[in-house]
């Protein structure tokens, strides 16, 4: 039967004996070298195709993402007036998404909360790892802060700005399913 080769949708599961998606490399023979220029939300980005390879080691994180997928053309992207790729997204919180594609680690400005980061990335298939948040704390005068009791939120965020630190954010994660305080000083 030659109808149902165009058939199945983005996202729909694989026909019993189709090769799963995420796991074959979508880019394997593309030129990693290629540069791609991208419209986020109006603003311009341009990388190289090979930027959108980077896996996080993070479980359950997968080696196609949406890039991927628009690159290899399984998925349909619109293209601006120019015939560069659009996104109707943030370009604000894509930004860190592909500076962690770029280089394994991130920053998120202290405007833009860190969980819209990591749900931006999640939008895209992207599983960001949350360790590496804490790996340029110095370089941005942060101080991150692991709490157990939801309680100590106030007091804590207290305690720290009297000791002259800003409260940034709070996020999931630390110790038994704790929280993350983060701080600039």
């Amino acid at each position: 039967n030659n109808n149902n080769n165009n058939n199945s949708s983005v996202g729909s599961p694989p026909t019993p004996g189709e090769q799963r998606r995420d796991e074959e490399d979508e880019l394997a023979s593309a030129d990693t070298n290629l540069i791609i220029n991208l419209n986020i939300g109006g603003r311009q980005f341009t990388t190289k195709v090979g930027t959108f390879k980077r896996v996080s080691s993070e479980p359950g994180a997968k080696r196609n993402n949406f890039f991927t997928g628009v690159i290899s053309g399984r998925i349909a992207c619109c293209r601006d007036p120019n015939g560069v790729l659009f996104i109707d997204r943030d370009p604000c919180l894509f930004e860190p998404v592909l500076q962690w594609l770029r280089t394994g680690t991130f920053h998120s400005p202290a405007h833009i909360p860190m969980d819209a980061v990591y749900k931006e990335a999640a939008h895209y298939g992207i599983l960001l790892p949350r360790s590496k948040i804490f790996e340029k704390e110095n370089e941005y005068h942060t101080e991150v802060v692991a709490i157990k009791d939801t309680k100590a939120i106030q007091q804590e965020i207290n305690n720290k700005e009297t000791e002259g630190y800003t409260f940034m954010q709070c996020v999931p994660g630390g110790v038994q399913g704790g929280l993350l305080l983060f701080f600039r000083k």
